[in-house]
């Protein structure tokens, strides 16, 4: 967000305040749909029916369907997942996911990350599948994050791309908010000082959410090919 703040305030050569609003899943489409926030940028996927009332971003991050699993439990094929019992939020990606893989597969719908966080401390389940990265701040935020390991390893079941929330019909912000996104890619990519150590400080090994460094490079590669490079003097 402070990127896109600077960027912003180069285009129209004046300071922006930038004020944070409180949303929840619940809500923060509605407040970028009303215009109540300008932009909105979570873990949030593009579909078909939300690109109907809002736009959004080129993405920003991916992520994907991974299980977090007691440390020392394995699951090495569909048919071993099928005998586990795996808590997944309703009406998630998570969800449409693990059904394709295995329709006949043992799903235990959970409230929240929290409560399937819990219904796994407490045995009722043996796998809690979401968002890798989700996972790992989950993890992480455990008295004992070494008790737990999230499965595939380096491996996402599926892709799901993260893209910032923006009103709908506005190309100039639109514009400023991707140029920005993508500066932060080239950034990274190309491993100017700033954005290599942004990243570091929430991906890298002893970051906030460690994440496999591959997947984010080339994910972010394929990104950078397909839209014309930032003059390196924007650096």
């Amino acid at each position: 967000m402070r990127v896109i703040q600077s960027q912003v305030e180069t285009a129209l050569d004046k300071p922006i305040k930038l004020e944070l609003v409180e949303v929840d899943t619940q809500n923060f489409l509605d407040h970028v749909r009303d215009r109540k926030v300008d932009i909105s940028c979570g873990p949030t996927s593009f579909t078909w029916n939300r690109e109907r009332y809002i736009d959004f971003s080129i993405s920003y991050f991916v992520t994907g369907t991974q299980v977090l699993v007691k440390k020392g439990v394995t699951i090495d094929s569909v048919e071993e997942l099928k005998t586990k019992r795996i808590g997944v939020e309703a009406n998630t990606t998570n969800e449409a996911v693990l059904k394709t893989l295995a329709p006949d597969l043992q799903v235990i719908v959970v409230n929240s990350r929290s409560d399937g966080f819990a219904k796994l401390q407490q045995g009722v389940i043996d796998g809690y599948a979401g968002d890798g990265i989700l996972l790992e701040a989950l993890k992480n935020s455990a008295p004992n994050p070494e008790e737990w390991d999230i499965i595939p390893n380096d491996e996402l079941v599926h892709l799901e791309a993260y893209a910032c929330v923006l009103p709908q019909d506005d190309s100039h912000w639109r514009d400023l908010v991707n140029y920005s996104i993508l500066r932060v890619i080239q950034g990274y990519i190309i491993e100017d000082p700033e954005f290599s150590k942004m990243f570091a400080g929430w991906f890298g090994e002893q970051g906030v959410s460690p994440y496999p460094e591959a997947i984010l490079q080339d994910y972010f590669q394929g990104i950078l090919d397909s839209k014309e490079r930032i003059p390196t003097t924007a650096f």
